[in-house]
């Protein structure tokens, strides 16, 4: 019985030294896995400051419409960007799938030139804001020009610049009512105005082309913004709005960088795309309990959101 008591002993404690090493390399091997307290450093994050595609707003048309003299002032032209038969705008600001109103709103500037911001009147405010520019149309009377930009904040802006020269103010009607002494006009948003649906890009391809063929006008080749182009003062004003808005929602953290093998997480900013992966230290938990079974969701409430178009306001 001594002796066997003995063996017993041994053999244990040889099993308990082979399960220690054993345990001390599969620590060395998961060391990659390991939290590691890292050097901390300063890393901010960029969100999307994009609010509309260059696509969703036909300027090309716009700028032929007013060159090839097919609208004689502001009012007519504004009437022709809400036609949904002519597929110039497709505006939906706020995503509630209806077209947002986009009115003419004119700055007679002191070195002689025009601008008219192309306004979107979203139904409900963007940013913060009840009207946002989504293109302009720069008339130059020396240069007897007419250029047409979208801001900052539409996807594109910087490949779709349209400008067109050389036009004669006595020739074209809307230029030279645009240069005749008069108020500056401003939009008012009609009443009774019957808005519409948004439509996919692929319909909106062949509205625009069939709408160009049918009025006779011959749009401008979309071309690099110039450097020294510079936005309207409302355009100007709703970038700095959306920039900031950005910069308040992803704002800057920080991560340490030292552990190989942390675990990455996608910042998520809750504004615009997501934004850059960004690497985090926080130490693993280590709790092994089984989790406890969930609770049936509840269901889910049903939508009385309509789905026709109806009329806005």
């Amino acid at each position: 019985m001594y002796l066997r008591n003995r063996f017993i002993l041994v053999v244990g404690l040889i099993a308990a030294i082979f399960a220690t090493a054993c345990g001390r390399d599969d620590g060395n091997a998961n060391s990659d896995r390991a939290y590691k307290p890292g050097v901390r450093v300063s890393t901010t994050v960029t969100a999307s400051v994009v609010l509309m595609n260059a696509e969703d707003f036909d300027l090309a048309t716009v700028e032929a419409l007013v060159k090839d003299s097919k609208v004689a002032d502001a009012a007519e032209l504004e009437a022709r960007i809400n036609d949904s038969s002519t597929g110039i705008n497709n505006v939906d600001l706020d995503k509630d799938d209806v077209v947002d109103y986009v009115g003419v709103k004119e700055t007679q500037n002191p070195d002689g030139t025009y601008t008219m911001d192309l306004v979107a009147k979203p139904v409900t405010p963007v940013i913060g804001e009840s009207e946002i520019v989504v293109a302009t149309l720069t008339i130059d009377q020396t240069a007897q020009s007419v250029a047409a930009a979208y801001p900052n904040y539409v996807g594109g802006y910087d490949t779709h610049y349209y400008y067109h020269d050389h036009l004669s103010f006595s020739d074209v009607m809307f230029l030279s009512w645009a240069v005749s002494p008069r108020p500056a006009y401003y939009y008012s948003y009609p009443v009774g105005y019957a808005s519409y649906r948004t439509v996919p890009v692929s319909t909106l391809t062949t509205t625009r082309t069939s709408y160009t063929k049918t009025a006779g006008v011959t749009t401008v080749s979309p071309t690099t913004r110039p450097a020294t182009y510079n936005q309207s003062a409302s355009a100007q004003k709703t970038s700095s709005t959306v920039k900031a808005k950005a910069a308040t929602t992803s704002g800057s953290s920080t991560y340490g960088t030292t552990s190989t093998a942390a675990q990455k997480k996608p910042a998520s900013s809750g504004w615009g795309k997501s934004t850059t992966p960004s690497t985090s230290t926080s130490k693993p938990s280590t709790n092994t309990a089984k989790p406890s079974t969930p609770s049936k969701p509840a269901s889910r409430p049903s939508s009385n959101r309509s789905s026709s178009s109806g009329k806005r306001r």
